[in-house]
């Protein structure tokens, strides 16, 4: 690691002292990485070149702490990032870009921002420019712009240096700066930030794009539109070329790449990736100015009662904040963000596809999430297998003396088709298959619960926090379903707990989301019953 090669650690650390030492007291307790199947054996980690550092930072500590784990990381790029991904060649893709939706296809990649990170624009240190906006950066690297004289600087041809064609930190940089439009075919492509930073750094007319981690004393970074790139200017909204750091894995991550990815969201690999020059995902309460206005949640009624939770808390600490939060379904989360009619939407469930096309949808997990099967407390049965209930739910199984109770007829219980819950249900549970036309199809999990609870024949499936003595859980499969058994992965029916913005949140939206994610936000969510992720 360049440790002489980081960027603004003091500043980074000041902010931040705060919400390491508070999330670092609550992922002691919510957060497991020494069970000892999910800390042996070997991964390998692949793609960025700008996550790669901390990757390997973050590696070096877990494996000190796991003597059986061998982390094995390489770069290349975003796209082979991807690419390894989708071949199973890597366990664990690094993106510092989003997945394009054609990338998406064919696979069930889940998706974990670790961080964000800012994209300086760079020059030469004898460069006598001083600022640039972001128009002149586009027309520099387009070839509008040619000297710099142009820009009130020395009669200097300019000399652009880029990214490949792998880099995600170039297909943001086109993205966002060039408007999805091409570079001047004069500009030198490079494999790394660090080559870019190399290059500018030798060379007196150049200008370069690189991580904010790669900014230091061989090269000077430009305010754009009168904003010095900074950790603080990313973290508060104002320094706008920054984008999310991720990993993904193709499927639900299990052993030592879940182990790892868990790391690397704690208090401690937040820390790391802080100390590293990148922003954490999961930080300090504390707001970064004022923030005031209305914000509107609608969506997932699994989500809804800690979404409340935490406004609740928030609110108390900004008064000129207004947020309201309703239910429907998760289907419901995903239409009223699509509609504009609500600026976050809530989920029990994956975005589908189909869902995605014609947006820009930002997902962030904020919890994860058990699914019950109750029945009335007077049930005999105390357990069951995931099949057995597969046939229950399908009309094979109809009475409860099939799986050894009393001659009592099953009655049916369900979510409505809007339902984040029952879409899991039915694509985990019945193994994407329709259930029985007798189910009854309830709207809440409240709902769900109360019926059985009224009803000595039914069975019902329900979010772990609904889960009290007016109905039993069975043991599936010999788990009994908890946060704990959540957390260890042997009880499987399990999804994550998304929220979404249609494009980056900012303002009021932003700070809430941040707050869900920082330790105290993380406390309530546990507090109320789901798995956090932080």
């Amino acid at each position: 690691m360049r440790s002489s090669k980081r960027f603004n650690k003091a500043g980074l650390a000041a902010i931040f002292a705060v919400a390491v030492l508070a999330l670092a007291v609550l992922s002691a307790g919510c957060v497991n990485t020494d069970t000892p199947s999910g800390t042996t054996g070997t991964i390998s980690v692949a793609g960025s070149t700008t996550v790669l550092p901390v990757a390997q930072a973050v590696a070096e500590v877990y494996m000190k702490n796991h003597a059986n784990a061998d982390i094995q990381i390489s770069g290349g790029g975003s796209g082979v990032g991807v690419t390894t991904i989708s071949s199973g060649t890597a366990d664990i893709g690094m993106l510092s870009r989003d997945l394009k939706s054609s990338e998406k296809e064919g696979h069930n990649f889940k998706e974990y921002i670790i961080g964000r990170d800012g994209i300086a624009i760079i020059a030469h240190p004898s460069n006598s420019v001083s600022a640039l906006t972001l128009a002149q950066v586009k027309d520099i690297y387009q070839g509008k712009i040619t000297n710099w004289k142009e820009v009130g600087g020395s009669d200097t041809t300019i000399v652009l240096v880029g990214r490949d064609s792998a880099s995600g930190t170039r297909e943001f940089f086109t993205e966002f700066v060039l408007n999805k439009e091409d570079a001047a075919k004069t500009m030198q492509e490079l494999n790394s930030n660090g080559a870019v930073q190399q290059s500018v750094a030798q060379t007196p007319g150049a200008i370069g794009y690189v991580s904010l981690e790669y900014v230091d004393n061989t090269v000077k970074a430009f305010p754009i539109d009168g904003v010095k790139p900074s950790v603080a200017t990313v973290i508060d909204g104002t320094y706008t070329i920054n984008r999310p750091l991720l990993m993904i894995t193709d499927g639900e991550p299990t052993g030592l790449a879940k182990s790892y990815l868990d790391f690397i969201l704690s208090a401690e690999g937040q820390k790391i990736l802080s100390d590293n020059g990148f922003v954490p995902v999961s930080g300090s309460s504390t707001s970064t100015g004022d923030v005031s206005g209305t914000i509107s949640l609608a969506g997932s009624t699994t989500v809804l009662p800690v979404a409340q939770a935490v406004a609740e808390v928030y609110m108390k600490n900004h008064a000129n904040a207004d947020i309201q939060i309703s239910g429907g379904g998760s289907g419901v989360g995903v239409t009223t963000v699509s509609s504009g009619t609500a600026d976050i939407g809530m989920l029990s469930r994956d975005l589908k596809s189909s869902e995605k096309e014609g947006h820009n949808f930002k997902e962030y997990i904020i919890g994860r999430d058990g699914i019950a099967i109750i029945a009335h407390p007077s049930n005999s049965v105390s357990a069951l297998t995931l099949a057995q209930v597969k046939d229950i739910y399908q009309g094979k199984i109809t009475n409860w003396k099939e799986v050894g109770g009393s001659d009592t007829t099953i009655v049916l219980v369900g979510r409505d088709s809007a339902s984040g819950t029952r879409e899991f249900f039915t694509e985990f549970v019945l193994n994407k298959e329709d259930a029985a036309k007798t189910m009854q199809e309830l709207n809440s999990n409240g709902a769900v619960q109360q019926s059985v609870a009224q009803t000595p024949g039914a069975i019902g499936y329900v979010s772990l926090e609904y889960v009290d003595n007016t109905v039993k859980a069975f043991t599936i499969d010999g788990v009994k379903p908890s946060v704990a058994t959540v957390i260890d992965g042997t009880y499987t029916i399990n999804r994550p707990l998304l929220m979404i913005t249609d494009g980056e949140p900012t303002g009021l939206a932003k700070s809430y989301l941040d707050f869900i994610l920082s330790a105290e936000g993380q406390k309530i969510l546990s507090d109320n019953g789901f798995v956090p992720v932080a």
